[in-house]
């Protein structure tokens, strides 16, 4: 089955270019399901959907910044995915259905991690919790972050604690880092020596 979804730490939706960015993307790829993470906004408006490019055959599900801090943002080809349940949280949005053609049931996941180091094992430990009380084909995006490897981070010191931390929710998940291509790291802080850090992926997960 040939589609794709696309995951978004956008930084602030509010201003119109991102806005326009985020809907060339949309469309260029053609993707069924978009998750954007840290769209600091409260609330999103009709015209705003419009401008992502959020037309009538697509549903979305939203859940809102505290202040200026996160926001996370799930829209869905409903003629492609059909989803019968959500769940929402100011870390993450789970999204529970079908992709229509299939009998297997999914879990999609939105997820924007906490990035202070104190509150990272309490966030992963409590997502391992709520997933494990479904039996469901899992597909998780977003900003976890968080990183893997040494190789992910080039730049400041590497947290030997922050990668076995992660680490240890996909081993106890079950789960599968998609490999990335087109580059090596997601995130840079744009200064002079600059930090590089692949901090988005996908992670999936067969039901057991």
């Amino acid at each position: 089955m040939d589609w794709n979804a696309i995951t978004w730490n956008i930084r602030g939706l509010g201003r119109p270019e991102k806005a326009s960015a985020v809907r060339r993307l949309f469309l260029q790829k053609k993707s069924k399901l978009l998750f954007l993470q840290e769209t600091k906004l409260q609330a999103i408006s009709i015209s705003l959907y419009r401008r992502l490019g959020v037309k009538h055959d697509f549903d979305k599900i939203f859940s809102p910044s505290e202040g200026s801090a996160g926001g996370l943002l799930c829209v869905w080809d409903k003629n492609f995915l059909n989803i019968a349940n959500s769940f929402v949280d100011r870390r993450f949005i789970a999204l529970f259905g079908q992709i229509k053609g299939s009998l297997e049931q999914y879990g999609f996941i939105n997820v924007y991690a906490p990035y202070v180091e104190s509150e990272k094992v309490s966030f992963f430990n409590d997502l391992n919790s709520f997933m494990a009380n479904y039996r469901v084909n899992w597909i998780i995006g977003g900003d976890f972050n968080a990183y893997l490897s040494a190789e992910e981070k080039l730049g400041v010191t590497v947290n030997r604690s922050s990668i076995e931390v992660f680490r240890k929710f996909i081993q106890e998940s079950q789960l599968v880092d998609l490999p990335m291509s087109g580059g090596s790291f997601t995130w840079s802080n744009n200064r002079e020596p600059p930090t590089f850090i692949r901090l988005d992926r996908f992670l999936v997960g067969a039901k057991v």
